[in-house]
């Protein structure tokens, strides 16, 4: 009887595989269309900036890319376009594996509205928060299955991981008003 139990407590100490095959939210239209609407008018890159927009909120790497030399140019107080932004996705050796400046153009032409980039940035922010708390799920879910020695501290673990996505979109409701 004590070998079942052994085995047990070492199967239950090991985190379980995962499986999960779901795609993570995202929506590849409202990135799109933001980028586009933000190289061809400055006030959605203002808005973004304001909004404390990330580059890393972007689920497809290539517009986060697109928004980190957008949003370098802008900090700059550099004008903000098709031209510039490859200018400065070819320095950093980015460009040519986007597909070059016809992908910026591309961009451009997805963008059915420039004043609907406020309701783009909220979808990109939306959807990647939702990933944030799928990590943090995954996060807490491993911290459970590591069987800690001591549960208080894997708790508290726990709701530090939930208590700082929370607190993320607190600072961004908090920077609106």
């Amino acid at each position: 009887m004590s070998d079942n139990s052994d085995r047990f407590e070492r199967t239950n100490s090991r985190p379980a595989p995962r499986t999960d095959s779901r795609t993570p939210p995202h929506n590849l239209d409202a990135e799109a269309s933001l980028l586009g609407a933000m190289l061809l008018d400055d006030t959605p890159v203002g808005l973004a900036i304001e909004l404390s927009l990330d580059p890393s909120d972007f689920y497809k790497p290539s517009h986060g890319h697109v928004y980190a030399a957008i949003r370098s140019l802008s900090g700059q107080g550099e004008a903000v376009d098709a031209v510039t932004v490859s200018e400065e996705l070819r320095r950093s050796n980015l460009l040519d594996d986007m597909g070059g400046l016809n992908f910026l153009n591309e961009l451009q032409n997805a963008t059915p509205s420039i004043s609907s980039a406020g309701r783009y940035i909220r979808i990109v922010r939306d959807t990647a928060m939702l990933r944030r708390l799928i990590k943090g799920a995954s996060d807490i879910a491993d911290i459970g299955y590591s069987a800690p020695a001591d549960v208080r501290i894997a708790i508290d673990r726990a709701e530090q991981i939930v208590f700082d996505i929370g607190d993320e979109q607190i600072t961004d409701t908090l920077q609106k008003l």
